[in-house]
């Protein structure tokens, strides 16, 4: 896929990955945090640049893994993209070693891993499917995630949580999508700077407002958002459905389905819990130890809610993104006894 043009603020982030590329050593990149922060957008932006086109000479193979709920079926997947030819009867994963192996310097970026990662059904076969692939010492391994830790199976050469983007850098992706605001319209300039900031700067919901603002008064749109939060964060698509890239709201129910509510309904409480916060919870430790006398589940939720990055952590506060937070309330809302537990 080709790299989305309209991208800023994180140039910095692409650079000291494709600098890890300079020289011959594998390398093995994990890049993590909530859907929509761009995770995607800067794995492509470091497949095509030229330090790694250099370094791989066009063995640089973009693996999509939504919907790939097997080590199976994702193993198929690589194989085909490789155009290899896969076993009529053989052990597909061993297969694709075999091919790895006997090809030329090849980097695999796994985008959207944690469809496979945290699918219901063998773990086991997708973890050893991981370290195969990573055993392979001619292959570069990147993975994107919505997750805040990568799987600890094999060791990463560089794993960070992707953060929003900073104020300036958002305001760049809303004018490149939006188009100019009306010259010398400071009141323009203020509610746009306040509805970023509402938006908590995560990219996607950011480019989603650009587009659907055009035509409107931004002071007609700081109303909608008030009113309708992240069900204006959509593009139309008529009768086709909305991908993650084109609805805010089907981008966070994806990670809410890889919680599994229905085995884990202390999670979604708590979560609901830290969404009826918008400023976050401060002295978070020792709030979680007062709430865990009521709700004794309510370190073990908190370790899944950060597992799948639903959640963050900011010296002594505990967080939610704004988009999340606004989605949660809607459809997830805490219970009065879980809600009356937070304050």
């Amino acid at each position: 896929p080709t790299p989305p043009e309209d991208f800023f603020g994180r140039d910095d982030i692409v650079l000291t990955l494709a600098n890890l590329f300079i020289g011959n050593d594998q390398r093995r990149i994990a890049i993590l945090g909530a859907g929509g922060l761009g995770k995607t957008s800067i794995a492509l932006h470091l497949l095509h640049h030229e330090i790694v086109a250099h370094r791989f000479k066009g063995r640089e193979f973009f693996v999509g893994c939504d919907g790939v709920t097997s080590a199976d079926g994702l193993a198929s997947l690589i194989l085909k993209i490789l155009e290899a030819l896969a076993s009529a009867s053989g052990n597909v994963i061993n297969t694709l070693h075999v091919a790895l192996a006997g090809a030329l310097p090849t980097l695999l970026v796994l985008d959207n891993f944690e469809s496979t990662w945290d699918a219901q059904g063998n773990h086991n076969a997708v973890r050893e499917l991981l370290k195969k692939v990573a055993s392979v010492k001619s292959v570069s391994v990147i993975i994107t995630m919505r997750a805040t830790d990568p799987p600890t199976e094999i060791r990463w050469s560089w794993s960070e949580t992707i953060p929003p983007l900073s104020p300036t850098s958002a305001k760049y992706v809303f004018l490149a999508v939006h188009g100019p605001l009306p010259s010398g319209s400071n009141s323009d300039d203020e509610i746009l700077d306040g509805l970023l900031k509402e938006l908590d700067y995560v990219p996607l919901a950011i480019h989603l407002l650009a587009q659907v603002s055009r035509g409107f008064e931004l002071a007609f749109m700081l109303k909608q958002w008030r009113g309708r939060q992240t069900q204006m964060l959509r593009l139309e698509a008529g009768m086709r459905t909305l991908d993650r890239l084109e609805s805010v709201d089907v981008s966070i129910s994806l990670s809410i389905e890889s919680l599994d509510i229905k085995r884990n309904p202390g999670a979604i409480q708590l979560l609901g819990m830290l969404c009826l916060l918008p400023d976050g919870l401060f002295r978070w430790q020792e709030r979680l130890e007062a709430i865990e006398k009521t709700f004794e589940t309510a370190t073990p939720d908190l370790f899944l809610l950060r597992k799948f990055a639903l959640v963050y952590t900011a010296r002594d506060k505990l967080g939610v993104l704004s988009p999340i937070r606004h989605y949660v309330l809607r459809y997830h809302p805490p219970d009065s006894q879980h809600a009356q537990c937070i304050y």
